[in-house]
C-alpha cells in the first residue's frame, strides 16, 4: 500500500482508499491498572462517523492493549453499519501481524486471531500502519477513557476534545 493514499507509515493523518472508511485505533495503558481504548471512523472526506473510546481493567502489555483496541472499534464499526473499512494504527507489531494473518500462541496471538476472524464479518478490510502523530484523533480519545466510568460513543459528531485534532488532520490530508 505504500505510495497509495492512507499508504503504510504515514506521519499525519490521510484519507482512506476510495470506498473505504478509515479507523484508526490505539491503547492507553494506565498505571492505575487499567487500559483506555479509542477510535474513529472517518469517511473519504475525513469527517467524523462515529467516534468511541472505553476502559478495561486490568495490566496488558501494550501490544495486547493496542490488539483490543482494534476489536473494541471494529465491533462499533460494524454494528453501526461501517462494514468497508481500512483499519489503521501506531502499533508496527500488531499491523504487521494482522496483514500477514501471523498468530502466535500468547494473549496477544488469541486477540490478533479474534480480530483476523472479526475482520470476516466484513465486506471488504485493509490494515495499514501510521505513526503516532498520524494517529493523535485515537491517541487522544484512549486518553479520554480515563474520564468515564463506562464506554462512550458519538455517532456523527466528535466530542469537544478531539475536534482541533481533527480539523488539522483535514487541513494536512492528502
Amino acid at each position: 500500500m505504500a505510495g497509495q493514499r492512507g499508504g503504510a507509515g504515514g506521519k499525519r493523518w490521510r484519507k482512506p482508499l476510495d470506498g473505504l472508511y478509515k479507523i484508526n485505533t490505539d491503547a492507553a495503558v494506565f498505571v492505575e491498572g487499567s487500559i483506555g481504548l479509542g477510535g474513529v471512523v472517518r469517511d473519504a472526506h475525513g469527517e467524523v462517523m462515529v467516534a468511541c473510546c472505553g476502559k478495561m481493567a486490568g495490566r496488558f502489555e501494550v501490544d495486547v492493549a493496542e490488539a483490543l483496541a482494534i476489536r473494541f472499534v471494529l465491533l462499533i464499526s460494524w454494528e453501526a453499519g461501517y462494514i468497508e473499512v481500512m483499519v489503521e494504527s501506531d502499533c508496527l507489531k500488531l499491523i504487521s501481524h494482522l496483514k500477514k494473518k501471523t498468530v502466535q500462541t500468547s494473549s496477544f496471538g488469541v486477540i490478533v486471531h479474534d480480530n483476523l476472524t472479526l475482520a470476516e464479518s466484513f465486506s471488504r478490510m485493509c490494515f495499514s500502519h501510521t505513526c503516532r502523530s498520524g494517529n493523535k484523533v485515537a491517541h487522544t480519545l484512549a486518553q479520554l477513557s480515563r474520564s468515564f466510568s463506562e464506554t462512550r460513543i458519538w455517532m456523527m459528531e466528535a466530542p469537544s476534545e478531539i475536534q482541533s485534532f481533527v480539523l488539522t488532520d483535514l487541513e494536512l490530508a492528502e
